[in-house]
C-alpha cells in the first residue's frame, strides 16, 4: 500500500489509535466501514500520508502511517475523521 521512496528524509512513522464517541459501534455496518476505508484511501492517494497498515474495529481504528515534515499527525487524523464525518 505504501511507497517507501515517497518520503526519503524527514519522514516520521506513527501508530495511531482513535475511538468513537462513547464507544459507539459506528463501523459495525458494512456501509459505514466502507465509507471510512474510502476516506482513508482518498487522503492516502492525495499524498497526505503513507498508509502502511490499518485495522478497523466496530468502535475504534488503528493506523500505521508515515508523514513528511509538512504534515502533523494531528492534521492527518483530522483529515480522516473530518472527511468521514462530512
Amino acid at each position: 500500500m505504501a511507497k517507501p521512496s515517497r518520503y526519503p528524509q524527514l519522514a516520521r512513522c506513527f501508530f495511531v489509535t482513535s475511538s468513537t464517541w462513547e464507544g459507539r459501534a459506528l463501523f459495525q455496518s458494512e456501509q459505514m466501514a466502507k465509507l471510512f476505508v474510502e476516506v482513508l484511501f482518498h487522503y492516502r492517494n492525495e499524498h497526505h500520508y503513507l498508509l502502511h497498515e490499518f485495522v478497523l474495529l466496530p468502535d475504534h481504528f488503528h493506523l500505521l502511517v508515515t508523514l513528511d515534515s509538512a504534515v502533523t499527525v494531528e492534521r492527518a487524523i483530522q483529515l480522516v475523521k473530518g472527511g468521514y464525518s462530512f
